[in-house]
């Protein structure tokens, strides 16, 4: 299974990607999707071999994956660990002009990888309770 998402936001590829990267903190619902809990702050760090991982204000971290590909402006790629002895997956953004806005393509796959494939449903309807705070804050497009 791959699961594959895709919106459109009225901003230009670099500042829809910036908030997507940069920004990732003010929209990403850490109160429902956080491995850590509490006000886990999710990081991506901006470079290939980065992490993305979140921590809390009591320390607590968790390294979500490893950036496989950083492009400013065109694409942001990393693993997903589903937890100790469970497997990773990939997930894959890529950023494409498409008028005055920005096409955003998500991309998770590998879910063969994991212990239990069956958890894709689970990520499929996630995707797009986060998507929707990525789209509330980039600003859909009318």
């Amino acid at each position: 299974m791959i699961i594959h998402k895709t919106l459109t936001v009225a901003r230009p590829p670099d500042v829809a990607f910036k908030i997507f990267v940069d920004e990732l903190a003010q929209w990403w619902p850490s109160h429902s999707h956080s491995f850590v809990g509490g006000d886990a702050k999710p990081t991506i760090e901006p470079r290939v071999g980065g992490r993305f991982f979140e921590r809390n204000s009591e320390g607590s971290e968790y390294t979500i994956g490893e950036v496989l590909a950083y492009e400013p402006g065109a694409r942001v790629s990393f693993t997903w660990n589903h937890g100790k002895g469970k497997g990773t997956t990939e997930i894959d953004v890529r950023f494409s002009a498409d008028g005055a806005g920005t096409r955003l393509d998500l991309t998770h796959s590998g879910w063969e990888r994991l212990r239990d494939p069956k958890e894709a449903a689970g990520y499929d309807t996630g995707w797009d309770t986060v998507l929707g705070y990525y789209i509330a804050l980039a600003g859909a497009e009318k």
